[in-house]
């Protein structure tokens, strides 16, 4: 055993390393208190980065739902301009349907004006062939009006006058 001589210097040992212990305590003390408002400042922050993301999913999730709608709006109405597109085409193929028709009834047209023209070409051929018999009749008729005229001077002149010429 230790002897009653070191009894007070062991005390005052120890109430040393006790009063020591105190202040690391105090300063522990300080120090977990110092944690626990910046645990409490942590916390406060990280739950209102929840609300703001909250907040954010909500609003995200209203911007997807208005994207869904705005794209199915789309879709119906790409669906409805290509159905439109659809009834015009139909109707350019009657309209070419149409014109394709026409043209067969043109080029009909042009092939019989042809006919008429070749028609008229032979007329025109016939008419000439008249023309070219009335100048030969013509032509006769000056030799009989020529003769007859000099048959009449022959007539009306008296024998032994001279001829008129």
């Amino acid at each position: 055993m230790t002897e009653p001589e070191d009894i007070p210097t062991r005390i005052t040992r120890l109430e040393g390393k006790v009063a020591e212990a105190l202040v690391l305590a105090a300063g522990a003390d300080e120090d977990v208190s110092t944690m626990q408002e910046a645990f409490r400042a942590q916390t406060r922050v990280l739950n209102a980065l929840r609300e703001t993301q909250l907040e954010q999913g909500s609003s995200l999730n209203a911007l997807q739902q208005t994207q869904l709608e705005q794209g199915k709006e789309m879709r119906e109405g790409f669906r409805k301009v290509d159905d439109r597109f659809e009834h015009v085409d139909d109707r350019l193929n009657q309209i070419d349907s149409r014109f394709e028709h026409v043209d067969d009834r043109l080029n009909q047209i042009d092939s019989r004006f042809e006919h008429v023209d070749d028609r008229f070409n032979q007329i025109d051929g016939r008419f000439e062939q008249v023309d070219d018999s009335f100048r030969k009749i013509d032509g006769e008729f000056s030799k009989i009006h020529s003769g007859m005229a000099h048959i009449t001077e022959l007539l009306t002149n008296k024998p032994g006058e001279p001829q008129q010429e």
